[in-house]
């Protein structure tokens, strides 16, 4: 496809104001500048998910996030249109896109929710048994293990979809931020622990009988933690955060002390030998076993 300058431009200046607020486009693809939200795969994410999105709004400005975390509004330098925005026709445009978003989250819950309906309670599946953890209130689907997510009063939003490989993603439009999944009863408990992923979670489960908190990745930690905190204000909140050492920057950690501070929780994580490529506290017990897991976390102030 042959690029004007401008357009060149307009790519270019959207791809690096993304990237300066740590929202990666993992293809490279042309920028679309038409008033409509468009979105595209992050990095290690199925490529089918695409949970980034933008809107440029007029060649003036482009809003932009991932349907995980956070969203951003910046103005364009590269300006096109000599049209002058006053601030309420930009809060306009913003608030038609999110209504937009809005809607696609709403048919996603009902899609979720035929898909849920429709499927079978899942007792055994190969990713469960090469992570060693059992199934907790979950089912399958075309041989897709199906793990729900729900919102702050329990309805169901969303689904996440892990094959025999392992491989994960969401359903498409499906709300994230904020959303999670629940083991065991939080009503009457002291502490929760929240952590990203789902065999995490079952293993902690395994070893302290807490209620666990199902947050999905790491960008989701805050708004999960915040949604636990406004929900049970007197619990002990525990961020158990992946431990992301091998990385070029340990995300899960970054992440797990931002939730921690956001809610006066507190924050524990796995620690492994130096050859011993774990991230989780699944990875942990797997590698050390139950016994040494509950020595971890009795030092940390769990148990």
């Amino acid at each position: 496809m042959m690029y004007s300058f401008n357009e060149i431009s307009l790519k270019s200046e959207v791809i690096a104001i993304m990237a300066q607020n740590d929202i990666f486009m993992v293809s490279d693809e042309e920028i679309i500048p038409d008033g409509t939200i468009q979105r595209f795969q992050l990095p290690n994410e199925h490529r089918s998910k695409k949970s980034g999105w933008y809107v440029v709004i007029d060649n003036s400005f482009v809003s932009f996030g991932s349907w995980k975390g956070d969203k951003f509004t910046v103005k364009l330098k590269h300006n096109t249109n000599s049209k002058k925005w006053a601030k309420s026709d930009i809060a306009k445009k913003i608030k038609e896109a999110e209504q937009k978003r809005e809607l696609d989250h709403q048919h996603a819950a009902l899609n979720a929710w035929e898909i849920w309906s429709s499927s079978t309670e899942c007792t055994s599946h190969i990713y469960l048994s090469e992570k060693k953890v059992i199934a907790h209130g979950l089912r399958a689907n075309n041989g897709n293990l199906l793990i729900p997510l729900t919102n702050e009063i329990g309805q169901l939003s969303s689904l996440q979809f892990i094959n025999s490989y392992g491989n994960k993603w969401f359903l498409k439009n499906g709300k994230i931020k904020g959303n999670h999944f629940n083991l065991g009863n939080i009503l009457n408990a002291s502490k929760v622990i929240i952590s990203e992923g789902y065999s995490t979670a079952a293993s902690l489960f395994n070893v302290t009988n807490l209620p666990q908190v199902i947050a999905f990745n790491a960008n989701n930690l805050v708004a999960t933690a915040r949604v636990i905190r406004t929900k049970y204000p007197n619990i002990e909140i525990i961020i158990a955060a992946d431990n992301d050492y091998m990385g070029n920057q340990n995300t899960g950690l970054i992440k797990g002390k931002e939730a921690a501070q956001a809610v006066n929780g507190k924050l524990i994580f796995p620690k492994f030998l130096s050859n011993d490529l774990g991230s989780d506290f699944n990875d942990f017990v797997k590698f050390y076993g139950k016994d040494k897991l509950s020595s971890s976390l009795i030092s940390q102030g769990v148990l």
